[in-house]
């Protein structure tokens, strides 16, 4: 699916934009490159280069979990208050797993259904279950996850719909990861308008 012109102006003229966040753990280049991808396009507020490590943790904090706790991080601070100050109708988070070799991804209740048709329409291994929750053609909407202190966690305590993105580290090399979420991505905006 393509995202084009169309799609941007639809997305400018329509209720809040689409948060679209990659770069939170250092070492998962393919959401960071995949949502720069969007940048300066109408209706969407990209997020990236969030830590620029290179490694998982920033400062010796795994960055995405401590969002809403006593020891969070100013960059977590400043990442919510950014997303509260844009309204956005969804955000979409872009992650990477080295413990599966199948995508998967996590959503807000009542995504679901849109979810699995995104995930379907890569047509590749998806994940049985991820971190100890199993999944339902790939998605899970209830379980661990999203974990305490992720940015997932604290979107929903704010009734704010998200989608976590998951793609297997080890399965593909980065521009095929980077082109997976791109598909996942242009799936849901495409839905959308």
């Amino acid at each position: 699916m393509k995202f084009d012109v169309l799609v941007e102006s639809i997305l400018a003229t329509t209720e809040g934009p689409i948060v679209i966040i990659g770069g939170i753990h250092g070492d998962e280049p393919a959401g960071n490159i995949a949502a720069k991808k969007y940048e300066g396009k109408k209706g969407i507020v990209v997020i990236a280069d969030v830590n620029k490590t290179g490694e998982r943790r920033l400062d010796g904090v795994d960055p995405n979990r401590h969002f809403d706790k006593k020891d969070s991080l100013p960059i977590e601070d400043e990442i919510l208050s950014k997303i509260e100050d844009q309204k956005p109708r969804m955000v979409i988070a872009l992650h990477e797993d080295d413990t599966t070799d199948e995508v998967y991804a996590y959503c807000s209740p009542g995504m679901e259904d849109k979810v699995k048709a995104a995930l379907k329409s890569l047509d590749v291994p998806l994940a049985k279950s991820a971190i100890g929750d199993k999944t339902d053609e790939g998605v899970i909407v209830r379980g661990h996850l999203p974990t305490a202190g992720t940015l997932e966690r604290a979107l929903r305590k704010r009734d704010i719909p998200s989608v976590t993105f998951e793609t297997p580290v080890e399965s593909y090399d980065l521009k095929d990861r980077v082109d997976l979420h791109v598909k996942l991505v242009n799936f849901l905006l495409l839905d959308i308008v």
